[in-house]
């Protein structure tokens, strides 16, 4: 039982050997997934993909280099898509589906944060994987959302409200990383 066992292990390693990358984390793997998905999501353009058109370009290209400074620091990609609505479909289920497709992160250690928005449905999500639930429990995640997302998402101010969701989920994980985030971004305040 124990040479089948091996046996079987072994043919698996190889099958899987050419899937190990040695290659540093990055944003590249989200194409390749989501390429393969049944259901049809957009195809992420890089660490803000703002399909609805809500982010301006001065916060977006803040929010795309602190991406890549906890990208840097961490290893953890941090991510953000806004949609303009999930057609019918349940936004926490589409924010999960469209995590799971697009990938985040270097392949096989689930280190990837998400952060959702459906305009529309004015539905706002953090989606992590298992390599981040420690780090951000759902207790946490909620706490972010409600203190530095939702008070700038009700006065329609959804750059800043997801650019604060970013730095406070980028402070999280640089914290456990022992490492700091440029002193250049902060925590905002709605007026």
């Amino acid at each position: 039982m124990l040479k089948c066992f091996t046996l079987i292990l072994l043919i698996v390693l190889l099958i899987n050997a050419d899937s190990v990358s040695a290659d540093p984390p990055s944003f590249s793997n989200f194409n390749k997934f989501a390429q393969q998905s049944e259901k049809k999501f957009p195809q992420p353009t890089g660490a803000v993909n703002d399909f609805a058109g809500v982010i301006p370009t001065d916060i977006k290209k803040n929010m795309e280099s602190l991406s890549s400074e906890i990208l840097m620091k961490t290893g953890t990609a941090v991510v953000v898509a806004t949609v303009t609505s999930v057609d019918g479909a349940e936004p926490d289920k589409y924010a999960h589906e469209l995590y799971n497709t697009w990938g985040n992160g270097k392949k096989g250690e689930h280190k990837g944060v998400l952060i959702f928005l459906a305009v529309q449905e004015r539905k706002i999500r953090i989606e992590t994987g298992r390599g981040m639930s420690n780090i951000l429990p759902d207790g946490l995640v909620g706490s972010i959302l409600d203190q530095n997302v939702m008070p700038h998402l009700k006065k329609g101010d959804y750059g800043q409200g997801l650019l604060s969701g970013m730095l406070a989920v980028g402070l999280v994980i640089a914290k456990d990383a022992g490492v700091t985030i440029s002193e250049g971004y902060t925590l905002k305040k709605p007026d």
